[in-house]
């Protein structure tokens, strides 16, 4: 059995870490933990004026 892993540097903490050559992600293990509880930006509210929509008057 062959499995394939990629050396990857953490963006958060600079920590080397394996990842499996098949899945995403650029952070180790410990610093996905504590970025969970950070909002995303889809669910985080947008700042500033409220766009105007295309066709109403």
């Amino acid at each position: 059995m062959e499995v394939r892993v990629l050396l990857k540097i953490c963006e958060a903490c600079g920590a080397f870490f394996y990842r499996a050559h098949e899945q995403d992600g650029s952070y180790c293990r410990d610093c996905t933990e504590l970025l969970k509880h950070f909002p995303t930006t889809e669910t985080r509210k947008r700042r500033g004026r409220p766009v105007k929509k295309a066709g109403k008057k």
